[in-house]
C-alpha cells in the first residue's frame, strides 16, 4: 500500500518489490538493513561498516536515507542504524516504482513495518554467537489483557556485543521497543 496501490497483492501490482518477513530475517541472522541484501540480487550495500549507518543500493542507485525510507508508510530519516528486532516486515520497492510514494530517487524505496501486539500470546527468545566474540540476544513478548483482552502490548528487546575481525570495530548495540493497542470495540483499534 505504500506505493499507492492500496491492498493489491504484490504479485498483481504493477511494480517490482521484495518483501522480507521477521521469520526469514531471524532465520538468516539479519540484524540490520545492510543484511537485507542477502534476500534480493538487485540490492547491495553501498557502505557496509559494522555499527554504522546502512546505505542500500538497488540496481546500482543509492536509496536516499533522508527521503526514501518509510516506517509503516510514514516518512522517516534513516540516517541512523536501524535494528530489525522489532520489525515485522521490510518491503523494498525497486526502481521508479518507489516514486509512487512521493519524493524518491531511481533506486527505490524501503518501507519498514513495525511489530504490533498479536491476538495470541507470544514468548520468544533468541541467542546467537558468531565470529570470535560477537554475541547477540533478543526477546519478543506479546500479550493482551483486560476484560476481553482489549489492551495489547508487545515488547521487543535485544542486545549485542560486537567483536568482528575488522580492526577497531568493537562495540555494543541495544534496542528496546514497546508497542501497544486498545480495542475499544469490535470495529475500532
Amino acid at each position: 500500500s505504500v506505493a499507492g496501490w492500496g491492498d493489491v497483492p504484490l504479485e498483481r501490482a504493477p511494480l517490482q518489490a521484495t518483501t522480507v518477513d521477521a521469520e526469514r530475517m531471524r532465520d538468516e541472522g539479519a540484524r540490520r538493513l545492510a543484511d537485507l541484501v542477502r534476500f534480493d540480487p538487485a540490492a547491495a550495500s553501498a557502505y557496509d561498516t559494522e555499527g554504522y549507518i546502512d546505505y542500500l543500493t538497488v540496481r546500482g542507485f543509492v536509496i536516499d536515507n533522508r527521503f526514501n525510507y518509510r516506517r509503516d508508510g510514514l516518512p522517516i530519516n534513516a540516517e541512523t542504524s536501524i535494528p530489525l528486532e522489532n520489525k515485522a516486515r521490510v518491503d523494498v520497492l525497486k526502481g521508479l516504482s518507489g516514486m509512487q510514494a512521493g519524493t524518491s530517487a531511481p533506486g527505490g524505496l524501503v518501507d519498514i513495518v513495525v511489530k504490533r501486539p498479536l491476538d495470541a500470546p507470544l514468548r520468544s527468545a533468541f541467542v546467537e554467537w558468531r565470529e570470535r566474540g560477537s554475541v547477540a540476544a533478543s526477546v519478543d513478548l506479546s500479550e493482551h489483557f483486560g476484560v476481553g483482552g482489549v489492551f495489547g502490548v508487545r515488547l521487543n528487546a535485544g542486545a549485542e556485543h560486537l567483536d568482528p575481525q575488522v580492526r577497531n570495530a568493537r562495540g555494543n548495540r541495544s534496542v528496546i521497543a514497546l508497542a501497544g493497542d486498545w480495542r475499544a470495540s469490535q470495529s475500532t483499534l
